[in-house]
């Protein structure tokens, strides 16, 4: 009796996409890093002292003013705030720590661009990277107060990509690896 014939897709660990994924992820994450390093080593500008430099929230105990009692001379961006508030504990007003949450989050928004696939965008991986590049995004990814903007996306298109997945159903959102990644549990 002969062995059954195998194919190079008969072993699960062969199945070349998640290889393919995590270089897409890589590629992405490495683009966006090179492209905004400049930013890496610039000061804060405009209106970042208003927002980060002389902003009473950041102070000690600035966080329940961030949510519960604003000031009045500055706008209400709670969320935005938080993340000023928890990077000021971890490196206080070094602009290079800022600098870096800006570009990480805009990769992970150019990720996040990439796995909602599921709209049937042609080529999603190369609409994230262009995303992830285009220099319209400069003043968002290298201007600290412009945060709110980089997060206003990455929870839009977070939601966008867990109703997807709840709404096409499990079957689909799950397909293997050259569907949705199984990240973030939604």
């Amino acid at each position: 009796m002969s062995e059954p014939r195998r194919t190079e897709h008969s072993d699960p660990q062969a199945d070349p996409a998640p290889v393919r994924w995590w270089l897409g992820f890589a590629a992405i994450l490495v683009a966006c890093f090179v492209v905004y390093a400049p930013a890496l080593s610039a000061d804060f500008v405009w209106d970042d002292d208003t927002h980060l430099t002389d902003n009473p929230v950041l102070r000690e105990g600035g966080l329940r003013q961030v949510w519960l009692d604003p000031p009045q001379e500055i706008n209400y961006w709670p969320m935005t705030f938080t993340t000023y508030w928890l990077e000021n504990q971890l490196w206080g007003l070094d602009p290079v720590g800022y600098h870096f949450v800006n570009v990480l989050i805009h990769a992970l928004n150019a990720l996040l661009i990439w796995i909602v696939r599921r709209l049937r965008i042609p080529h999603p991986w190369l609409a994230a990277l262009v995303f992830a590049v285009h220099p319209v995004n400069v003043e968002s990814v290298a201007w600290s107060t412009q945060r709110k903007k980089l997060l206003s996306l990455f929870f839009f298109a977070l939601s966008l990509w867990c109703y997807l997945r709840s709404r096409i159903g499990a079957a689909l959102a799950t397909t293997p690896s050259r569907s949705f990644p199984s990240w973030p549990p939604c």
